[in-house]
């Protein structure tokens, strides 16, 4: 009988990538992937360490799998293990810690330790860790094209756990792409950086660069970009996101701030004005596109002038949703040692401001979809408790269906008939 091996992935969409690619691996080896919550012989838990508040969920995790099962191998990879293996190796009952840039360590440890064959396990790894090789488990597939940080950001513990900016070279993302096509009808394209693709490979390809020989590949399934710098946006890119089918009309990109002397403490690299310009752009060359981003409330040295222009920022230009975090000051990064910490009410109280104003921004994008049809990709596996099945569309909108016309992870057509409270409800065309 196989032995078992389940896993849980803390953070970004690049370590969801990399669990895909190490569970696909593993199966190879003769092993069979269980969920987290099922008995198995391995617990592996894909740490963060983005905040400490990630290191705080990633030893919880740890601890759950250890409780689930006395006998089984309990094992923390990733970030976390890449920025503090000490720690991570004090955690009561961990058995082994294998960081982000150990991949291979790992599958070789589970194999040696519960009989799996590791001999085709050199053939799968890519440059930047294991490839997919085929369906993964979600309804949509999860590529990592680029990994690693050549940023410095102030508030940022990434580049430590991650290493420099490395690329896929572009033959590989072309391989994968085709194949994962096979299987899957959207490939998120993901990245710890995505906007630095190529700069590392010999002919510096750049995004658009790869995007647009993705987008003329025949059968390409429809490809979303993960998340972007506003200077990484750049016309061409915007072009293709506007007249080509294969590329998803959405664009999430890190705002973090719409004050020029905040971005400038962080060590960003654009202005509020590259902000403006990127979205308006965006918003008037691709019809129906939803822009979204990320917002820091509080960070170190924000005066309420600073957080004035950011919520006059968020204001003024098309935006069709945000996260919004509170600063936390993570231990290792430059922010966290700096003067004028913001206190934990007025974080709390900018945090709730743009929020309220990101909400707003989303009520008026979603009720604009009304009567508007969309391909939409089934991600639900059964009915919820009200009968409903849960389907994405290209610009990332979830509505919600009655079941029947649309098998998981297959496409279809829906026809938006309400938005009421963030909620988006439709029929299939």
């Amino acid at each position: 009988m196989a032995k078992k091996v389940a896993f849980t992935t803390l953070g970004c969409k690049a370590n969801w990538a990399d669990t895909e690619a190490i569970s696909q691996a593993l199966a190879s080896a003769g092993f069979e992937i269980v969920p987290f919550d099922s008995e198995a012989d391995a617990y592996v838990v894909n740490t963060c360490t983005v905040t400490a508040i990630a290191n705080a969920q990633s030893r919880q995790m740890l601890r759950r799998a250890r409780s689930r099962s006395a006998g089984a191998l309990v094992v923390a990879a990733g970030c976390y293990v890449e920025v503090d293996r000490a720690e991570v190796s004090r955690i009561r009952g961990v058995d082994a810690v294998f960081g982000s840039s150990d991949r291979a360590g790992l599958i070789e440890f589970l194999c040696e330790k519960l009989g799996g064959d590791a001999s085709h396990s050199g053939e799968l790894a890519g440059p930047l860790g294991p490839l997919p090789l085929g369906a993964q488990s979600r309804a949509r597939a999860f590529l990592k094209i680029q990994d690693g940080c050549n940023r410095r950001c102030a508030y940022c513990i990434i580049p430590q756990a991650r290493g420099r900016s490395r690329s896929l070279p572009l033959e590989d993302v072309l391989a994968a792409c085709r194949r994962l096509s096979q299987g899957h009808r959207e490939i998120l394209l993901a990245g710890i950086d995505v906007g630095q693709y190529g700069r590392d490979l010999p002919a510096r390809p750049s995004l658009s660069d790869l995007v647009s020989r993705l987008a003329g590949c025949e059968g390409m399934a429809r490809l979303r970009i993960s998340s972007l710098d506003p200077n990484q946006v750049d016309d061409t890119l915007i072009d293709l996101i506007a007249n080509s089918p294969v590329l998803c009309r959405h664009v999430h990109l890190s705002i973090q701030s719409g004050s020029d002397a905040t971005l400038a403490r962080m060590s960003r690299g654009y202005r509020a004005r590259d902000i403006a310009r990127v979205t308006r752009a965006l918003h008037a060359r691709v019809s129906g596109i939803a822009i979204t981003g990320d917002i820091i409330a509080g960070f170190p040295g924000e005066a309420e002038e600073e957080h004035d222009r950011t919520v006059k920022l968020i204001r003024s230009i098309p935006i069709a949703g945000l996260h919004v975090f509170p600063f936390s000051a993570r231990s290792g990064t430059r922010a966290a040692a700096m003067p004028g910490q913001v206190s934990p009410h007025v974080k709390k109280r900018r945090a709730s401001e743009l929020r309220g104003l990101a909400t707003d921004a989303r009520r008026i994008f979603l009720k604009s979809l009304i009567n508007e049809a969309f391909d939409v990709i089934l991600t639900s596996r059964a009915p919820d408790a009200d009968g409903f099945v849960t389907a994405v569309a290209d610009n990332a909108v979830k509505i919600r269906l009655e079941p029947g016309s649309c098998a998981y992870a297959q496409m279809a057509r829906a026809i938006v008939t309400a938005a009421v409270d963030l909620e988006v409800k439709g029929r299939w065309a």
